[in-house]
C-alpha cells in the first residue's frame, strides 16, 4: 500500500486529529475511515470538500478548460450522490 506522507504541521501540533483515511482501488472502488466528530460545526464539513476538490483538479495538468469541466462534473456527481446514495456509508 502506498502512504502519502504526514505534513509538517501536523506532526508538530499536538490539537491535530487525523479525520479521514481513505483508498481508491483499480477497480474503480473506494473505501474509507473517518472521525464523525473532527468538526465543530458541520458547515466545516463544506468548505473541507471545496477544498479538497479545488486540490485534486488544481494538481492536474490539464488545461483551466478542462479543469473547470471536472469540476463541473465532480459537482455534478456529488450532487446525484447527495439525492441518491449508491454506498452504504
Amino acid at each position: 500500500m502506498k502512504e502519502l506522507d504526514l505534513p509538517d504541521e501536523a506532526s508538530k501540533r499536538s490539537d491535530a486529529v487525523e479525520f479521514l483515511r481513505a483508498w481508491a482501488y483499480s477497480d474503480d472502488t473506494l473505501e474509507w475511515v473517518s472521525k464523525g466528530n473532527a468538526f465543530p460545526d458541520a458547515g466545516y464539513i463544506g468548505i473541507f470538500l471545496a477544498d479538497l476538490l479545488r486540490h485534486f483538479v488544481s494538481s492536474s495538468e490539464a488545461s483551466s478548460e478542462v479543469k473547470e469541466q471536472q469540476t463541473r462534473r465532480a459537482i455534478e456527481m456529488f450532487t446525484a450522490e447527495m439525492n441518491d446514495n449508491t454506498s452504504t456509508a
